[in-house]
């Protein structure tokens, strides 16, 4: 890859992630912030002893942003199974504010009695 389409692909995905750091405080999106500029520093020397630190570096970084991502994707799908048996079990209330909590979704309407919801 030529050096300034890489330099120019750098900056639009360090600011890519560090936006969504700010929004979203994941951990893997600010390892992203890191590891991507990271990838530049291969032009700075030419040195064989600095160009494998840094292969290492970045290897040990990709591992760092896999294990991150699906360690929030599995405390996500624990929290909907949490949430789900809640409603099954008929405690709406706690699966609400359960939902509203962890998952930032939409609260579910009251049923009235008498009053149909569909």
């Amino acid at each position: 890859m030529p050096i300034g389409l890489h330099v120019i692909l750098a900056i639009i995905i360090t600011v890519y992630f560090l936006f969504r750091f700010i929004k979203e405080k994941q951990i893997y999106e600010l390892l992203f912030v890191i590891w991507v500029p990271s990838t530049l520093l291969q032009y700075v020397s030419t040195n064989t002893m600095f160009i494998r630190g840094l292969g290492i570096f970045q290897v040990i970084l990709f591992i760092l942003v896999v294990y991150f991502m699906f360690k929030k994707r599995s405390y996500r799908r624990h929290k909907t199974a949490e949430i789900l048996a809640k409603y099954s079990t008929g405690d709406l209330d706690d699966a609400v504010i359960a939902s509203n909590e962890n998952l930032n979704t939409q609260e579910i309407p009251e049923k009235k009695k008498g009053e149909d919801l569909a």
